[in-house]
């Protein structure tokens, strides 16, 4: 990385064969564990500009604020309501929660879909309060600085590849300052008991360790 914290042409390469190589296997993996994630009652939810081609696009990501763990990180040409209460049906139905708090911006998509569940949305808090979006506006820094290369995929469909295979890497493998140099997975409890050693071997990652 260099001294301006941008990546490199040759470290964005390294990153998406990281992506691309451990992603079938990490996908496998977080099906089976995230039913069982200890996942908390305050969600945060926003979206960030990117571009396939000269195509304006949005990563849609979801958050939850007690293990950090990316619930959801979807790629799509709309930014409307319809877009983000499909996305948002999808994260419970794979984790099989639904928050108490769900944490956004001003954007009326999310408002729609909050009134429509009853859940209680906290829009548009300042840097200072405690209940604002920080946690999620900075890790939409980081993805963008991860899938800047996603300009050059021809289709959404091979993008979407990349922004979910950091999605897992960040779950699953990637350390989290935040946590304490652990990982979200192991935040939120999610152990894997399994006779295949590539994965039981992400239960016995130390803290700051990394594959």
């Amino acid at each position: 990385m260099s001294d301006a914290g941008t990546i490199t042409l040759a470290e964005g390469a390294r990153s998406l064969l990281t992506y691309i190589r451990f992603s079938q296997l990490l996908d496998k993996i977080e099906r089976i564990i995230l039913p069982k994630g200890n996942f908390g009652n305050k969600w945060h939810a926003d979206e960030t500009v990117v571009k396939i081609r000269d195509r304006r696009a949005y990563v849609w990501n979801i958050l939850d604020s007690k293990t950090r763990y990316l619930l959801a990180s979807y790629l799509s040409f709309r930014r409307n309501a319809s877009t983000f209460e499909r996305i948002f049906n999808e994260v419970k139905r794979r984790t099989k929660r639904s928050p108490r708090d769900l944490i956004t911006d001003d954007l009326s998509s999310y408002s729609v879909v909050a009134k429509k569940n009853y859940y209680n949305h906290i829009a548009g808090k300042k840097f200072v309060d405690s209940s604002n979006n920080n946690r999620c506006e900075r890790l939409n820094k980081t993805i963008k600085r991860r899938v800047r290369y996603m300009e050059k995929f021809d289709n959404i469909s091979a993008a979407s590849k990349l922004v979910n295979g950091f999605r897992l890497y960040y779950n699953l493998v990637r350390p989290n300052m935040a946590i304490r140099n652990s990982t979200p997975a192991l935040k939120a409890k999610m152990a894997i008991q399994s006779r295949n050693p590539m994965l039981s071997a992400l239960n016995r990652l130390a803290p700051g360790q990394s594959v």
